[in-house]
């Protein structure tokens, strides 16, 4: 049986992202309003058994019109709730093309509503292990600054029910996200 409450909790932790993300965007000041439709995601090696979340994908869009205001985003979400595994992906326009004051302020947007540990940025390559009461995981993001400025953002998070299969199968995921077009490596 699925507890609703767990499903809850990770819609709840999905929302966490996206003011993290609207703050890290840029400086402008942020209105109420619908997202427009943002850079297509990735593809990423969801596990077999996890399955479309539209809760969660709900509590993104939920917290975009609040949070974000109108501005190119996407969003996807999965999860295995008898497990209580899930994993969001968003990825969002950005208005400043700065790497290092993109990831910085994502850091610290995070950090005001979980904690962040491990923190790696290489060259707009980001990478943290996450945890807050009942629930742990990781996010891996890319921020491109090229052509059309975006950031991906993927957080993959599990409660205490089978915390190793979960990181296991998180893991496999954040490592899917590619980096070979979407970096700041090279030349443009």
């Amino acid at each position: 049986m699925i507890d609703p409450r767990r499903v809850r909790r990770g819609a709840a932790l999905t929302a966490l992202l996206i003011p993290a993300l609207a703050l890290a965007a840029d400086d402008a000041p942020r209105r109420p309003g619908p997202t427009e439709p943002g850079p297509a995601l990735p593809n990423l090696a969801v596990p077999a058994s996890w399955r479309p979340q539209p809760t969660l994908v709900a509590a993104a869009r939920a917290a975009a019109a609040t949070d974000a205001g109108p501005r190119p985003m996407s969003f996807a979400a999965w999860g295995d709730p008898v497990v209580g595994c899930f994993a969001t992906a968003v990825t969002i326009g950005l208005r400043s093309a700065d790497v290092a004051t993109v990831a910085g302020q994502l850091r610290a947007a995070l950090a005001t509503a979980v904690n962040v540990e491990g923190w790696t940025d290489d060259a707009g390559v980001l990478a943290a292990r996450l945890n807050r009461a009942g629930w742990q995981g990781a996010l891996r993001g890319l921020i491109s600054a090229r052509s059309a400025p975006h950031a991906t953002v993927v957080a993959c998070f599990y409660n205490d029910r089978a915390p190793t299969r979960c990181q296991a199968a998180c893991d496999a995921l954040l490592a899917s996200l590619p980096d070979g077009n979407l970096t700041n490596r090279g030349t443009p």
